[in-house]
């Protein structure tokens, strides 16, 4: 009984089947025919829109350069430098005669502080131009010094055969001494523009083209210091004066207070390319009116991290510097330029 039930299922479910197949076949024509017809007219839609088609001319977008300075690649290297400072950030741009991808450095950098992280760099583009921001530090009681320069650790082998392995090739005003062993010196271009900023105030600053004046006696060890000026603010002494010392030399600048137990008020600042120099130096500002104040420098061979070739040529205790402004340590054999200055 069971058997038969089944047979007769099996029938039936053969019919359906057969008759379910049928009618997919038959729908799948219909389908494959609706589809035939839409294709064709796909294609005649598409004919007819390319037949208003017209080609359009064009080009890779970039932003627009100006043309290379002539000079271009000249050893007697040049730029000019425009810093806009915002509340945040520094926007730098610069024009130059350096060759295409010398690397720039700019930074941030304060006597009164240690930045961290206060700097950047950028290539030089195809017309000599560069242009790139720097995080402002935001700090407002003390001088920032923006510096802007070219060394010889960030350049690619290209650029260091066209301008030397130390850079010795470059010449121009912009061109300092940077580092040093006892017989070769390592160079680097630099520009430094130099403000006190103030809260809610924004300014900009633009790169001055040194203009210098080398004595003859440069490098003498019969040292003078001259021509020493002296300016002040509520906080601090600007001082700027010449000497004969070897470009790259340091010095010590510092207030001395012979009634007072002091410390921090000095400055250690570097010899330019034709010997001057400029500092800024806090003072005191609660102490008694009348009581004395002299603003001291000093030039120590054997002080100070001097770099090698300063060492070598002035004696590694200052034994070979001569004239009326050298003076013995009390405590050892070691000899030092010192000259003295009252303030008040």
């Amino acid at each position: 009984m069971f058997r038969r039930k089944s047979s007769q299922l099996l029938l039936i479910c053969g019919v359906l089947v057969t008759v379910m197949v049928g009618c997919n076949n038959a729908s799948g024509g219909e389908e494959n025919t609706a589809s035939n017809n839409e294709a064709e007219n796909l294609n005649e839609t598409e004919d007819n829109t390319n037949d208003n088609r017209e080609p359009v001319d064009t080009t890779v977008a970039s932003e627009e350069l100006g043309e290379a300075p002539e000079d271009q690649g000249d050893l007697d290297s040049w730029w000019e430098i425009e810093v806009e400072e915002q509340k945040d950030r520094y926007v730098v741009n610069g024009q130059s005669n350096l060759l295409p991808e010398t690397t720039v450095r700019i930074r941030a950098k304060s006597d009164d502080y240690t930045f961290v992280g206060y700097d950047t760099t950028v290539d030089v583009e195809e017309d000599g131009s560069f242009e790139t921001e720097l995080q402002h530090p935001q700090v407002y009681d003390t001088e920032i010094v923006l510096e802007v320069s070219v060394g010889v650790g960030r350049q690619s082998d290209e650029i260091l055969a066209h301008y030397g392995e130390s850079l010795e090739l470059i010449e121009g005003p912009f061109r300092y001494v940077a580092d040093s062993d006892e017989e070769e010196k390592v160079y680097e271009l630099k520009s430094e523009l130099a403000y006190v900023p103030e809260e809610g105030e924004f300014v900009t600053l633009t790169s001055q083209t040194p203009e210098w004046d080398f004595p003859e006696d440069q490098g003498d060890l019969d040292v003078w210091i001259d021509d020493v000026e002296v300016e002040r603010d509520d906080e601090r002494f600007y001082v700027s004066g010449r000497t004969n010392l070897e470009e790259g030399a340091y010095i010590y600048i510092e207030v001395e207070l012979p009634d007072y137990i002091s410390f921090g008020y000095s400055n250690v600042v570097t010899i330019n390319p034709d010997g001057t120099f400029a500092a800024s130096i806090n003072y005191p500002d609660d102490i008694d009116e009348e009581a004395e104040m002299n603003l001291v420098i000093e030039f120590k061979p054997y002080r100070h991290n001097q770099l090698d070739y300063i060492v070598s040529h002035y004696g590694e205790s200052g034994e070979n510097l001569t004239g009326e402004l050298v003076e013995e340590e009390s405590s050892d054999e070691n000899y030092y330029i010192h000259f003295k200055l009252n303030v008040q």
